[in-house]
Order: structure tokens, then sequence, then C-alpha cells
């Protein structure tokens, strides 16, 4: 009784969209749960937190608070990659989203480091029209 715990939920296996290679799995956070009656067969939570829906299947895990605040880092010089998907898998994205790229820490990736994102077209101009 009294000890929180970080609610999330693991997603099916996610495969590259282009060479349907197995990449990973998805720990999407759901909250924060307390736990204030524990039974022979069941513990009773109230909820603390909830960052989007909280199911009834999702996993706990033991809660250990962190700060908001992320000292900026040096970043990877030269470091080209792709963005694989956005934490909501939604199309379009934005300001404070989270997006899941193809690096990590194997290739020098660390919190605080900042990298510009942008778009390489493969279409060629008509000279003549332009």
């Amino acid at each position: 009784e009294g000890k929180a715990y970080t609610l999330y939920r693991v997603s099916d296996p996610i495969r590259d969209q282009a060479t349907r290679e197995f990449i990973g799995y998805q720990h999407l956070l759901t909250g924060v749960v307390e736990i204030v009656k524990n039974e022979d067969d069941f513990s009773l939570g109230k909820v603390l937190q909830a960052f989007r829906e909280i199911r009834v299947e999702d996993l706990l895990m033991p809660y250990e608070p962190r700060s908001p605040k992320i000292t900026r880092s040096e970043s990877q010089p030269g470091l080209l990659g792709k963005v694989l998907f956005s934490e909501e898998h939604t199309f379009l994205m934005g300001e404070y989203n989270i997006a899941f790229i193809d690096k990590g820490a194997m290739d020098g990736i660390q919190p605080g480091q900042e990298y510009f994102i942008f778009n390489q077209e493969n279409i060629q101009t008509d000279p003549e029209t332009k």
C-alpha cells in the first residue's frame, strides 16, 4: 500500500515499412497509479496521473520520478537517420510530439541532443516547365 507504479502497454512487433525488418516494440506510458489497498486476489489503486487512455490490460512497473528538465549535450556530427513513426502513430507531427528514429545508443545518441528533420524528395523537375 502507498507504492506508486507507472502504467504502460507494449505494442505489437514494429517492422520497417520498406524492408519489413523487425525493429522492436513500443512501450507506451499511460499513467501513474498508487496502490491504496491490497487484498489476497486483487489490489485497489488510485490514478495519480493519466497521460492517455488507461486500459485494463496495461502493465505495471515501479514508478521512478524523473525531472522534465533535460540538459542539452553535444550532438553527433554528420548523423543521418530516418523518422520511423510518432508516439501516437499519426502522419503529421509538430512541436512537443515524440518521434521514434532508427538511431540509438550504439550510434552515439544521448538525451539532450538536438537534430534537424528534413524531407528528401525524389522528384525530378522538368527543365522546360520547372
